[in-house]
């Protein structure tokens, strides 16, 4: 099969157990490995991640179109890391996944047709959720959310400054478009999706989607959260710093009333950490809940809910 080079990047970081089932899932890609530019960025794994990923590449590089290995001694963020993978990418599309996800085997089959029949740079797709324990039957982005691919880059920017939700698994992009706009903002070590839509659409690049299902999403915590801390506040603060940067500065004066929402938000997680040790549990939870009823938005849903009643 001779098709188009495609950049697969994968994203690694203490990924020891989870690792050799991404770089097999992009081996057995139907669109063939030797069209397959594959990218391992690594930032600074501490576990076994860079030998397992080395001997895995001694036996099956050679199925590829090219092989490079990113590997660091220092650990500088996932946007860094990002960066670092599409820099490297010589290929029109990259196909960034992280090594706990997988490719399902259609993937960069059914996303280069799209792009074929279509006129698009920003492709996103459905992704199908598991865990370590099996398939969980959820599939992402809900329907809710599907909506928002069929609005203009500006309005797609507008939603995104007030809500986002998860679609990144399924990213499949121009890298001209990632060299427009100057690739991921570092400063945000912890968090690229977000930052990174807004710059894309801020620039005029819409984010389309198409309804296939490419993608196998792992179910676990995350960085943002876990089962006995309250909050990780270093997320926290670098969210909060993106609203102040890119977010809030964008607001219409109708809609400022929403930089005090979430101001209240995030000193609800950052008084509740200090006064309980950042544990989570019934206590804190119900605590932060207290703090939130003094949310502008409270109040006007209530508003809205009585309006609704009062039509009918």
């Amino acid at each position: 099969m001779n098709n188009e080079i495609i950049s697969v990047v994968v994203l690694s970081y203490n990924a020891e157990k989870t690792i050799l089932e991404t770089l097999n899932s992009i081996l057995e890609q139907s669109y063939g490995s030797k069209n397959i530019d594959l990218i391992v960025s690594d930032d600074g794994s501490k576990d076994s991640t860079e030998s397992i990923v080395s001997s895995w590449v001694n036996a099956y590089g050679d199925n590829f179109y090219s092989v490079t290995l990113l590997f660091s001694n220092e650990n500088k963020g996932v946007s860094h890391n990002c960066n670092k993978g599409w820099k490297s990418s010589s290929a029109k599309w990259i196909k960034t996944i992280a090594a706990d996800d997988i490719l399902l085997v259609d993937c960069l089959l059914d996303n280069k047709k799209f792009t074929n029949e279509n006129d698009i740079d920003c492709l996103f797709s459905y992704m199908k959720c598991f865990s370590d324990c099996g398939t969980v039957d959820k599939i992402l982005p809900s329907n809710d959310y599907i909506d928002f691919f069929s609005l203009s880059a500006r309005e797609q920017f507008e939603t995104l400054c007030i809500e986002s939700f998860n679609f990144a698994p399924t990213s499949f992009l121009k890298k001209e478009v990632l060299e427009d706009i100057g690739y991921c903002d570092e400063q945000y070590k912890l968090i690229e999706d977000l930052p990174l839509w807004l710059k894309i659409t801020k620039k005029g690049y819409k984010l389309s989607f198409f309804e296939n299902v490419t993608v196998g999403y792992r179910i676990g915590n995350s960085l943002s959260n876990s089962t006995d801390r309250l909050v990780n506040l270093n997320f926290i603060q670098q969210i909060e710093t993106l609203h102040q940067t890119m977010i809030w500065p964008n607001f219409p004066l109708r809609k400022k009333w929403r930089v005090l929402d979430k101001k209240i938000d995030f000193f609800s997680w950052r008084l509740t950490a200090k006064l309980f040790n950042n544990k989570r549990n019934k206590l804190s939870l119900s605590f932060r809940y207290f703090i939130l009823l003094f949310r502008p938005s409270s109040y006007i849903v209530i508003l809205r809910k009585f309006k609704r009643k009062k039509v009918v």
